[in-house]
């Protein structure tokens, strides 16, 4: 796939593969791609960057220390229970995307429909970032009353997708196309529909910019099992790793419909 590169661009991706190898990370990032371009000093973007901030060592270990940072703030505990843990230690994917900061109300008597397609009609209007959600997140409670919408106010059928292999799910035509609605028992809500005060949670989420990264110590975990003279040589081993939400405060969108 490379035929029509430079030499010296097939050596940055070379370069970008050993460095996403390195983080055990099973894709190749942008973070990776700038340590290949570090990595070829004599390029054109190692010059400037020599030339904006006088080495490129200094940019190469900001990336490495930030990549670093963010995978061990994910898990950092020490609760090391696989049956039953007794403290909260992982930072999820709602709870990165609610850490994100883009989150928005949808009062109880105004449209869900509205409210969501306004919602990714301004993040695809974003003149900051070039945003293309990919699919949207809920409780099938909520997915339910988006339907009934569509078919009460608007007189509209949802069309279905197929995300994966033989599965489909209903589609919401947005200005970012037909967003798969992905319905998902473990989304959290609050308090009875219908009462005027429960709060239903949607994600508007950009799939791509969601990786799986292994989380502080690339190399495996060995735990004992057991109490001494019983079980004290059995073992297991663990290699720690979760979903990174990436560009959490422009790429994805919590949606808290009131109802």
């Amino acid at each position: 796939m490379y035929e029509r590169f430079t030499d010296r661009a097939r050596k940055v991706m070379q370069l970008a593969n050993q460095e996403a190898q390195r983080f055990n990370h099973e894709y190749i990032g942008t973070e990776h791609l700038l340590l290949g371009l570090l990595g070829e000093p004599d390029g054109l973007a190692g010059r400037a960057l020599v030339a904006l901030v006088g080495s490129t060592e200094v940019v190469a270990d900001a990336v490495d220390g930030l990549l670093r940072t963010h995978d061990v703030a994910l898990w950092n505990g020490n609760d090391t229970s696989l049956g039953s843990p007794t403290t909260t230690q992982y930072f999820g994917v709602i709870g990165q995307i609610v850490a994100g900061g883009n989150t928005t109300t949808i009062a109880t008597t105004a449209s869900i429909v509205d409210g969501i397609k306004s919602t990714i009609a301004n993040m695809v209007a974003s003149s900051s970032y070039a945003v293309r959600p990919t699919a949207i997140y809920s409780n099938p409670v909520l997915l339910d009353l988006i339907d009934r919408e569509m078919k009460a106010d608007f007189n509209v059928v949802l069309n279905s997708v197929e995300i994966t292999g033989g599965f489909r799910v209903k589609a919401l035509s947005t200005q970012a196309g037909e967003l798969p609605l992905i319905p998902d028992w473990a989304v959290p809500y609050t308090g009875t529909p219908g009462s005027g005060t429960a709060v239903l949670p949607a994600y508007i989420v950009t799939e791509d910019l969601i990786e799986y990264h292994w989380l502080s110590d690339p190399n495996p975990r060995v735990f004992k099992l057991g109490l001494p003279n019983s079980l004290s040589q059995q073992m297991v081993v663990v290699k720690f790793g979760a979903p990174v939400v990436k560009g959490a405060n422009f790429a994805h969108y919590q949606v808290n419909v009131q109802r």
